[in-house]
């Protein structure tokens, strides 16, 4: 995965966090080195790590088209049938966690839930 992509979906996800946005997708450790090397993808690893986090960002957007800040808004705060946490910190946790956000989504765009 480009780390520019990464980059700016952490920008848009977390635009207060400046310069350190895509800290709260992969390590810092992660950036470190892709830094050192001057390659300019992550590794399949760290690409594994970020994909649930673009998976329901993307669900997020189509769920809320042309209102990127309700998207944003409603990934990071915490659902109740979430168990109370936020979706995106769920999606990034794991996968399964990205799965659970997903089924939420699914239930939302059937009428099912709120």
């Amino acid at each position: 995965m480009p780390v520019a992509g990464v980059r700016k979906l952490a920008d848009f996800l977390f635009p207060d966090a400046g310069s350190r946005a895509v800290e709260h997708l992969v390590s810092r450790s992660t950036i470190e080195r892709i830094k050192r090397s001057r390659n300019l993808r992550f590794s399949r690893a760290a690409t594994e790590q970020i994909y649930p986090v673009i998976k329901v960002t993307a669900k997020a957007m189509e769920l809320y088209p042309n209102e990127p800040e309700k998207a944003v808004r409603f990934l990071q705060k915490p659902h109740p049938m979430l168990g109370g946490i936020a979706p995106l910190e769920l999606a990034r946790k794991s996968g399964a966690g990205a799965d659970m956000v997903m089924n939420l989504f699914n239930r939302i765009q059937a009428g099912l839930t709120v």
